[in-house]
C-alpha cells in the first residue's frame, strides 16, 4: 500500500513509494526528457517489474556515455551531491529509464569523499567542531582499514552547541540537503551497523567512545553505537516521511523504519554463502521478510580478480561467480543484483553488463524450493543439502552451493538461456534434467511444459502461383513459427521464414515446387517452441489440398508399418480426404485425447463399411517411439464399421511408464493405415 508524504514539497507519486520534483506542473525529468530527444528507448526491452532486477553502486562523476549505460539497471546507487550537480543527470536517467530508482550514497559511520564536497565538507566541519570523531584511548582517530576516519556514532559522544549529538545533527543534514526537492527517490545508509567493536580489533589503544581515557567494554561499546545508529535512522525518517526509500549497507536492525538492506561484497564480506543466506537474523532470507514493504534489498558481488575494466565482463572466472551470485540472488529472494569490481579495481566503478542481465523471467510464482539431487563422491556442504530451484512465469533458476556437482529433474521441459530475448528454441534443445557444477548457477527458459504440436498443415496453391498454408489453432499457442526446406539448397537444412501470429501463411515466392517442404511450430508464451509439425511437401502431383506428412522424423521411416499398407495423414474432423477415396477406404482416425497426456489417453477411429472385410475389418491400433520401435499394441481384432475406442494408460508392453515425449499412432485396418502423433508429459 502506498503511504502519503508528508512534507510541504510539491511532488508526483512514481510506482506507489518513489516521488520526483515537478516543475511547472510537471516533472522535471519529463521536461529534460522532451527538451533532449523526443523518442527515448530504454536499453533493454523486458517485460515490466521482470526479474533478474539489476542493481550499480557507481561512484565515479556522470556523463553522456555512462548515463546510456546506467540507464540499463533498475536501482542506482550514486554519490550524494546537491541539487546544483546532479538535477540535469538525474533527470536524464529517468528519461532513459522512468522507472528507475535512485539512491544517495550518504557513509553515516564514517567520512565519505565521494560525494559533492559542499555535503561532505559540512560534515567534516561539523565533527571537527563538536568532536564528534571516534577515538582510541589516548586520543588518536580510529580509521577504517580503507583509510576512512570513523565518526562517533554512539551516544555517547558530545552535543553541539544547540544540545545535539552527531546523530541528531546527520539526521537533519541528509534531510535537508538530499530529501527535498525530488531529485533523490530515497537514501544509500552505508556503515549502518548494529555493531562496532569489531574497528578496535587490533588496535593497540582499543576504543574510546565515552571519552574517558579508556577503553570501551565491548558489550556495552555496541549497544551505545546501536542506539545512535537507530537514533539517526528514525529521525530522519521522521523527517523526510514514510515514502522516502532509506536503504542500508551494513548488518543491522532497523526493520520497521528502513526499506531495505545490502549484502555488499556476497558471498564473501559477512561469513561463508551459508551465513551470507541463512543466518537467522542478518542473512538474505531473513531480511526479505523484515524490511518495509516494498523493500528494496541489494546484493552486491565484488570480483578481486585480473579485469579489464573497460571489457563488459572481466574474465571467464567472473563470469562463473556472476551466474553463482546471480542465481542465489533469484532462488532465495527478490532482491536487486549488483556485479562490480572491489579491490585491485576502481571501487564501484564499473558498468559491467552480461547476456544474463538481459533475461526475461518474468514473476516468481514461488519461493525458493530445496530439490532432490543426486551427489557425487565430494562432501556436501557443511550444512546440508543446499541445491535449490525457483520457478518464474517465464523461466527457472537453480543455484547449487554444496561441493560437489550434482544431477536434478528439472521437473518439466525446458530450454537454454542463451540468446533468451528474440530467439525461439527447437525441442531438440530442451533438456528435463541437467547436470549442475559446484557452487555454480543454471538458467533455463520456458514453463516446463511443451504444448502440442501441429498436426496437420492444408495447403494451396494461389492464384498467383504463391503457396497458402493453413491448420488447426493449438491451445496454447499465441504465434507459430513457420520453416520451410529445400532440397535444392547446399544442405537442405531448414529455415525460418516467418513468425505469424494466427494459423495461417502465405508464401510469396512462386518458385516453390516438390523438392520443398514445410513444417510448423506452436509457440507458448514463453517464448518457447512445441513439437513441431511433420515436414509437409509441396508437391505438383498432390492429390488433395490435405498435404501428405513424410515420416522423416521417424528413423526407421515407412519400413515400420505392416507390409502393403499405405501411410495417410488425417484431418482429425471426420471424413474421407476430398478427392482421394481408395476402394474400402473410409476410415477416419479421430485423434488422441487428451493430447498432450498426463495419466492417460483414449484413441477414438471410424471404421468405414466394407464388404470386403465380411463386415469385420483385421484392425490394429499399435503406438511407436521416435525411433520407429514398438512400445505397446492396444487393440488387435476384426471389428465392425463403425466408431470405435482404445484407452492407452501411458504404459508399455511390460507394464512400465513410458517416459516423456512423442510417441506415433498407427491405426491399421484392412489396407491402409491412417496415423497420428500423442505427446506425453509428465
Amino acid at each position: 500500500m502506498a503511504r502519503e508524504r508528508v512534507d510541504h514539497n510539491p511532488v508526483s507519486a512514481r510506482s506507489g513509494r518513489r516521488w520526483r520534483a515537478v516543475w511547472g506542473g510537471l516533472p522535471t525529468a519529463v521536461l529534460l526528457c522532451v527538451m533532449l530527444s523526443t523518442s527515448v528507448v530504454p536499453a533493454v526491452a523486458k517485460t515490466p517489474g521482470s526479474y533478474p532486477r539489476l542493481a550499480n553502486i557507481y561512484f565515479p562523476s556522470l556523463s553522456g556515455a555512462v548515463l546510456e549505460d546506467l540507464a540499463r539497471y533498475d536501482v542506482l546507487v550514486l554519490p550524494a551531491r546537491g541539487e546544483e550537480l546532479t538535477r540535469d543527470e538525474l533527470a536524464e536517467l529517468r528519461c532513459l529509464n522512468p522507472d528507475i530508482i535512485l539512491l544517495a550514497h550518504m557513509p553515516i559511520g564514517y567520512h565519505g569523499d565521494w560525494g559533492s564536497p559542499s555535503i561532505f565538507s559540512d560534515v567534516m566541519d561539523a565533527a571537527n567542531a563538536n568532536d564528534w570523531w571516534l577515538r582510541d584511548r589516548i586520543g588518536q582517530r580510529v580509521r577504517l582499514g580503507c583509510g576512512d576516519y570513523v565518526l562517533n556514532l554512539t551516544t555517547w559522544c558530545p552535543p553541539d552547541e544547540d544540545g545535539r549529538i552527531y546523530s541528531d545533527w546527520m539526521a537533519k543534514h541528509i534531510a535537508d540537503r538530499l530529501a527535498p526537492g525530488g531529485l533523490w527517490d530515497g537514501v544509500y545508509l552505508d556503515y549502518c551497523m548494529d555493531d562496532i567493536a569489531w574497528v578496535g580489533d587490533g588496535l593497540a589503544w582499543g576504543v574510546d567512545a565515552d571519552g574517558n581515557a579508556q577503553e570501551d567494554p565491548r558489550d556495552e561499546l555496541n549497544e551505545a553505537w546501536r542506539a545512535g545508529t537507530a537514533r539517526l535512522v528514525s529521525r530522519l525518517r521522521e523527517y523526510v516521511g514514510p515514502d522516502y526509500l532509506l536503504v542500508t549497507n551494513g548488518n543491522n536492525t532497523l526493520y520497521d523504519v528502513c526499506d531495505g538492506g545490502t549484502r555488499e561484497d556476497f558471498p564473501n564480506m559477512h561469513g561463508d554463502w551459508y551465513d551470507n543466506i541463512m543466518a537467522p537474523e542478518y542473512g538474505y532470507a531473513a531480511i526479505q521478510t523484515r524490511y518495509r514493504d516494498p523493500s528494496v534489498n541489494i546484493i552486491n558481488t565484488i570480483w578481486y580478480g585480473v579485469a579489464d575494466p573497460n571489457a563488459d565482463m572481466p574474465s571467464p572466472a567472473a563470469e562463473q561467480k556472476l551466474r553463482y551470485t546471480l542465481a542465489s540472488t533469484l532462488v532465495y529472494g527478490d532482491a536487486y543484483y549488483s556485479f562490480d569490481g572491489g579491490r585491485g579495481l576502481p571501487h564501484h566503478c564499473q558498468t559491467w553488463w552480461h547476456e544474463l542481465f538481459e533475461l526475461d523471467l518474468g514473476q516468481p510464482v514461488d519461493r525458493g524450493l530445496m530439490v532432490e539431487a543426486w551427489p557425487g563422491e565430494s562432501p556436501w556442504i557443511e550444512n546440508g543439502d543446499m541445491v535449490a530451484q525457483r520457478q518464474f512465469t517465464r523461466g527457472m533458476v537453480v543455484v547449487n552451493p554444496s561441493t560437489c556437482s550434482q544431477r536434478l529433474e528439472l521437473g518439466g521441459v525446458y530450454y537454454p538461456s542463451t540468446s533468451w530475448n528474440g530467439s525461439f528454441y527447437p525441442y531438440h534443445a530442451a533438456t528435463t534434467n541437467d547436470e549442475l557444477g559446484f557452487c555454480s548457477g543454471a538458467f533455463y527458459a520456458g514453463s516446463g511444459r511443451v504444448i502440442s504440436a501441429v498436426m496437420d498443415i492444408v495447403f494451396k496453391e494461389g492464384a498467383d502461383g504463391n503457396v497458402l498454408l493453413s491448420w488447426d489453432e493449438v491451445e496454447g499457442a499465441v504465434a507459430y513459427a513457420v520453416y520451410r526446406s529445400d532440397a535444392r539448397s547446399p544442405g537442405g537444412s531448414s529455415e525460418l521464414v516467418a513468425i505469424v501470429d494466427g494459423p495461417q501463411y502465405c508464401d510469396e515466392r512462386t518458385d516453390l515446387r516438390s523438392a520443398v517442404t514445410y513444417s510448423v511450430s506452436p509457440i507458448d508464451e514463453m517464448l518457447c517452441e512445441g513439437r513441431p509439425s511433420s515436414p509437409i511437401s509441396v508437391s505438383p502431383d498432390a492429390w488433395y489440398d490435405m498435404a501428405e506428412a513424410s515420416m522423416s522424423d521417424l528413423p526407421d521411416g515407412r519400413g515400420m508399418l505392416p507390409e502393403g499398407h499405405e501411410a495417410v495423414a488425417y484431418d482429425g474432423r471426420g471424413g474421407s480426404p476430398e478427392g482421394r477415396h481408395h476402394e474400402g477406404s473410409a476410415s477416419v482416425l479421430h485423434g488422441p485425447l487428451p493430447n498432450p497426456a498426463v495419466t492417460e489417453s483414449t484413441i477414438a477411429f471410424t471404421l468405414g463399411d466394407d464388404e470386403r472385410w465380411g463386415g469385420g475389418r483385421p484392425t490394429s491400433v499399435t503406438l511407436f517411439d521416435i525411433r520407429g520401435r514398438i512400445v505397446r499394441t492396444l487393440l488387435d481384432d476384426r471389428l465392425p464399421a463403425g466408431r470405435h475406442e482404445t484407452r492407452w494408460d501411458l504404459r508399455d508392453e511390460r507394464g512400465e511408464r513410458v517416459a516423456a515425449g512423442c510417441y506415433l499412432v498407427a491405426l491399421s485396418s484392412g489396407e491402409e493405415t491412417l496415423r497420428g502423433k500423442l505427446l506425453v508429459v509428465n
